[in-house]
């Protein structure tokens, strides 16, 4: 009886070298079935052309063209469900039109949120200063991480600027990007 696992272990051994092509037979057979199920699930959502009203008159958004848009709700469920983020409010999320939330075709996707802080008045965003800025930032994330760990969510680090803060002063906006770094 002592040796009973090493007698299953080339037991199994041997059943896979003396079937391998029924075994080569199920791997397809499980492929396809994987297939499917990723098949099913990105033909699940119902996406968006054209121009989508965002949040009740926040904001319309014009889909670009080679895009498509999934709603906030079929957003929040990829997010979450699909893809193991911590839940948070979203409005959207764009897609490139030849890929899907799942599978080999995924590349990125882009989410779409709204803050309510933000407004900047001219003389304010010239002072601005991007460095203290992005500290702040980096303090906010590391603040969230202990969140996100308690929750049992991976962390995330903020690298820096992905695109450096620019003020536009015609439209009385302010862009940056952030480079982030997410834990595994």
């Amino acid at each position: 009886m002592k040796n009973l696992p090493q007698l299953l272990l080339l037991f199994c051994v041997g059943l896979a070298f003396g079937h391998t092509d029924s075994l080569s037979v199920d791997m397809v057979s499980e492929e396809a079935a994987f297939q499917k199920v990723m098949d099913s699930i990105n033909q699940s959502y119902t996406y968006q052309h054209g121009t989508i009203d965002l949040a009740d008159g926040l904001a319309t958004l014009n889909v670009p063209e080679g895009f498509k848009f999934l709603d906030s709700a079929q957003s929040q469920a990829v997010l979450t469900d699909l893809w193991g983020n911590p839940p948070s409010e979203t409005l959207g999320m764009l897609f490139p039109e030849d890929a899907g939330v799942l599978g080999e075709d995924f590349s990125y996707a882009i989410e779409i949120t709204y803050s309510e802080d933000g407004y900047i008045d001219d003389e304010d965003a010239a002072d601005l200063d991007y460095d203290d800025l992005l500290e702040e930032m980096k303090s906010d994330v590391d603040e969230a991480n202990s969140q996100r760990k308690e929750m049992g969510y991976g962390t995330v680090d903020m690298i820096g600027w992905a695109a450096p803060p620019h003020y536009d002063s015609a439209n009385k906006k302010l862009y940056w990007a952030k480079e982030l770094h997410f834990e595994d």
